[in-house]
This record gives C-alpha cells, sequence and structure tokens, in this order.
C-alpha cells in the first residue's frame, strides 16, 4: 500500500496554537521583569557612577559641587538679571569632567547665554550617565531647542535634559498656601541638603563640616520626577545643565512651613502619587520616573546607592535629607 503523508488536522493546529499562546502568556511577564530589572540595575549604576564624580570633585575642590555655578559677579539671586543667570551652569554640568565629559565641557563659551547656538554642543549633547533607563534613553532628551518642536511660550532654557535631581533639603513656604520657586525660600541649615537654594546667599558653599548628620546618611542625588503633562514637562524637564533651570535640577521634601519642617510635622506628600494626576504639585520632589513606580533610587554624599520605598516615613525622610536637622534615620 502506498504511504499516506502524515499531517496535522485542523484540531491539532488549533491545540498547537493555543499551547504557543499559553507559554507566551507566561513567557512575555518574566521577559518585562528581566527587563525592568536590567533597567533598575542600570539606573543604580548611573546614580553609582554619579556619586563617584561627586566624591572626586570634591577631592579637587574641598566642597560639595554647587547647585549652581555663578560665573559671573555676585549677587543675589532675588536680583539677578535673567541674562546674567543664563551665564551659570548646574551641579550636572559641573560634574562632566569627573565623568569622561572634559571635551563637552570645555566646548562652553563662558560669555554666551545656555541656549545660544554657540552653546550647543556644551549644553545640547546627551549624557548617557544623566539618562535613567527606566524613563527613557539619552537620545531622547536632547536636543531641546528653545526653537524647536517645544511651544516657546512654555519652554525657557533648551538643551539637553537629565533625570537625576540633587538634594535641596527639605523646603518651605512662609505659609501653608505658599508654591514650590516662589521666591520664599531662605538658606537653613538644618533643612538644607548638600544642594542648598538660598536666594540671599546663593554663592554659600557646604563642605563636609557642614554635614553633621553623616555623609552615610545624607542623600547626595535621586531619580528625578516630573509630571508628564506638555505644560509641566516644558517647565520642569529644561536643560539640566543650565544653572537657570532651577525647576528641573533639584529636587525636595515638602515641609510646608519652616516650623513645621523644623518640628518634623507630617508632610502633605513626601513622594508624588502618580503620574496622570496633573493636579499633584509633586514636580518639585523626588520620585521614580517608571509608570508605576513605588521606589526611587538614590545616591548618598558617600557614594553608596539605595532604593528607598514610597511609603518611607517623613521623620527619616527628612534625616536622610538634611545635612544638619540633628536627627537619627529610622530603618529606611
Amino acid at each position: 500500500m502506498p504511504n499516506k503523508k502524515s499531517a496535522f488536522t485542523i484540531v491539532e493546529l488549533l491545540v498547537v496554537i493555543a499551547i504557543i499562546g499559553i507559554l507566551v502568556a507566561l513567557l512575555l511577564p518574566a521577559i518585562g521583569a528581566a527587563r525592568d530589572r536590567a533597567r533598575a540595575t542600570e539606573n543604580q549604576s548611573n546614580l553609582r557612577s554619579i556619586g563617584q564624580a561627586l566624591q572626586a570633585y570634591y577631592a579637587v575642590k574641598q566642597y560639595y559641587t554647587p547647585l549652581i555655578k555663578y560665573y559671573a559677579p555676585p549677587r543675589e539671586l532675588s536680583k539677578m538679571p535673567a541674562s546674567e543667570l543664563n551665564l551659570t551652569t548646574s551641579w550636572a554640568f559641573e560634574l562632566l569632567p569627573y565623568l569622561d565629559q572634559q571635551s563637552v565641557y570645555d566646548s562652553r563659551s563662558i560669555f554666551a547665554a545656555s541656549w545660544h547656538e554657540s552653546n550647543s554642543t556644551a549644553f545640547g549633547t546627551p549624557i548617557p550617565t544623566f539618562a535613567n533607563p527606566r524613563f527613557r534613553d539619552a537620545s531622547t532628551s536632547c536636543p531641546i531647542s528653545k526653537d524647536g518642536e517645544h511651544d516657546d511660550t512654555f519652554l525657557w532654557f533648551g538643551g539637553a535634559s537629565i533625570d537625576y535631581a540633587a538634594n535641596g533639603g527639605v523646603i518651605y513656604t512662609r505659609s501653608r498656601e505658599g508654591r514650590p520657586f516662589s521666591g520664599h525660600f531662605r538658606f537653613n541649615q538644618k533643612l538644607s541638603g548638600p544642594f542648598h537654594w538660598s536666594l540671599l546667599n546663593p554663592k554659600k558653599k557646604i563642605d563636609s563640616s557642614d554635614v553633621v548628620d553623616g555623609e552615610a546618611h545624607t542623600i547626595a542625588v535621586g531619580d528625578r520626577w516630573t509630571p508628564r503633562s506638555k505644560i509641566a514637562k516644558a517647565y520642569f524637564d529644561e536643560c539640566g545643565f543650565a544653572g537657570a533651570s532651577t525647576n528641573s535640577i533639584v529636587r525636595f521634601a515638602d515641609g510646608w512651613t519652616e516650623i513645621d519642617a523644623i518640628n518634623g510635622a507630617p508632610t502633605k506628600q513626601v513622594f508624588p502619587r502618580g503620574h496622570d494626576d496633573d493636579n499633584d504639585l509633586a514636580y518639585y520632589k523626588f520620585g521614580s520616573p517608571a509608570a508605576k513606580g513605588d521606589n526611587c533610587c538614590f545616591v548618598f554624599l558617600d557614594g553608596h546607592t539605595k532604593w528607598i520605598d514610597y511609603d518611607i516615613d517623613f521623620a527619616t525622610y527628612r534625616a536622610i535629607l538634611t545635612i544638619a536637622d540633628g536627627g537619627t534615620p529610622g530603618d529606611y
């Protein structure tokens, strides 16, 4: 008898397809979780590199990297003309020589504003170390041109964005209705982070003697969170290398008023609620850029990195954000 060719029946094919579908459904979450872990590891590695750069900077300068580096004659920030403030650089820019980016650092024209075309290399070069892979890669954060695709009504300082923010400590306002960056902040060592925010003394340098809480218990830099609405991103996701981008280069915890903050009163919100809440004024706080993040990563002044959960209590969070509040941090 002639051999009959064997063939799959329709039922058998459907069974095979169903099995493949089940296997794919089982594998996809595992693949996604592995990808997320890899991105989180890279994120932590970036912060570790930033911490090493901070330590190298300190070894040379004997003070911590300033939040804003002033190249113009000293004046109160509140009285500084915009043209003069545009000549400043951020803490991230000042770390470039310590991240093997000396050529980018040297390309800066000190007599031109950060957004000027002569500074397109210095302020517009994407630096992978400053891009959080949980959010985006460096190429998507740059260039952001003042005359590019973004609405100039909202974008003031063009250039490469960064996904990490310096620790400004605990901010406060003169009233509970105050808002961050409204001009009501003064330097208070009990509430300051290593990257202080001060209108009265913008050139104040902070060194290890100011960090009475200890470098191992003081946050230096962490994941920066920004709402995803177009307007919020334009205001709070500007050039990370320009000192004038104060909304984008530093983050805080909110202490409401100075007395509240010093006394450790509960904050309205330590970490942001979520990306979809446009009414959440957490744009000035640390937080994960991941859509469903419940923790974020920090590097401390001594160079070690740590993931911190959103459910940390405010007293502990304040203790590791400030340089001299005298508090003893609990478990975190």
